[in-house]
């Protein structure tokens, strides 16, 4: 206490420091999407890029480049997102495989399997959920509306075996093209026409969607959707 009383006594207390957010905290979330980004649009790119190299460099020289791309791409998720090795091995271990065989005989056919294969995997996780129900559609569609009506869960296990029949047909046109095309239609077909396929079947879905249940968000294209389709229920009673 301090003998005058016009002073007044100051407490030192202790504050600890203040820590800003480090750019490093945000970084190892920032970089898994990175690499997830990355690993979509490798599965992309990949029948346009296979076919440009094989077309240009041959078979064992384009194998030996892709183990190269995921040699580098391994490391990296490795050392900048630490990455379990189970999970490289899900994302990165098929290409590795068929890279592998074809640098080894020399036959391009195993690197056009890929398209093949990311259909099966699929394909076997959608039958898988109808065995073990809910389906996958069902699952995906409860995260974001969890009290779905009985007809909508209907509705979804319609469009599971819908992107059963469609996978199924995906995959055989894709090994049919290896078998009998030329690598030019293999590449068209993989590397654009099945993408495109697959929107129009998210289109299709998503309208017939809305116009069966409704539940329109306030997005630009929900706003669209139900001007139309409220428009069109109003003028045929």
């Amino acid at each position: 206490m301090s003998e005058n009383p016009d002073e007044t006594d100051l407490a030192v207390v202790p504050v600890a420091p203040v820590q800003s957010p480090q750019v490093g905290q945000a970084a190892p979330g920032f970089a898994r999407r990175l690499v997830g980004i990355f690993a979509g649009l490798l599965l992309v790119v990949y029948p346009l890029v296979v076919y440009l190299a094989l077309t240009r460099l041959g078979a064992r020289a384009t194998a030996a480049l892709v183990l190269l791309a995921l040699l580098l791409w391994g490391l990296r998720a490795r050392l900048l997102v630490k990455q379990g090795f189970r999970t490289l091995l899900v994302q990165v271990g098929g290409i590795a495989v068929l890279s592998i065989l074809t640098l080894a005989s020399g036959y391009p056919a195993f690197l056009q399997q890929m398209p093949v294969l990311v259909s099966v995997f699929l394909l076997v996780t959608f039958l898988s959920s109808l065995v073990r129900p809910p389906p996958m559609v069902e699952r995906y569609a409860r995260l974001v509306t969890p009290d779905l009506s009985d007809a909508e869960v209907r509705h979804c296990l319609v469009v599971t075996w819908a992107w059963v029949l469609f996978l199924v047909a995906n995959a055989a046109t894709a090994e049919a093209l290896v078998i009998w095309g030329t690598p030019e239609q293999w590449a068209i077909f993989a590397g654009g026409i099945s993408y495109g396929l697959m929107g129009l079947m998210f289109a299709v879905e998503y309208v017939v969607r809305k116009a069966r249940f409704g539940r329109f968000g306030n997005g630009p294209l929900d706003r669209v959707l139900a001007e139309l389709l409220r428009g069109d229920s109003q003028g045929n009673p």
